[in-house]
């Protein structure tokens, strides 16, 4: 988890600029995909306070996902 919370305080930084701070990373539920989903709690000069994260799992993508319709290269 603190791997995912690293990973999350980058993107944030990347999204919102370096003033980003992420308070924490919480779970959602899931179904059957190979996604997951959490929460990441964000402190975001006038932006939100809160963001929704979606994570691929380590065992590879379907090549059907739409998720990756979008990438002309695969995602690393």
């Amino acid at each position: 988890m603190e791997r995912l919370h690293e990973q999350v305080a980058a993107k944030a930084a990347e999204a919102f600029g370096s003033g980003a701070r992420v308070t924490g990373v919480e779970p959602l539920a899931g179904d059957a995909s190979s996604r997951r989903y959490f929460r990441a709690g964000v402190q975001v000069p006038g932006g939100p306070d809160s963001v929704i994260v979606m994570a691929w799992s380590e065992v590879g993508l379907p090549i059907s996902s739409d998720e990756l319709a979008v990438f002309e290269e695969p995602p690393e």
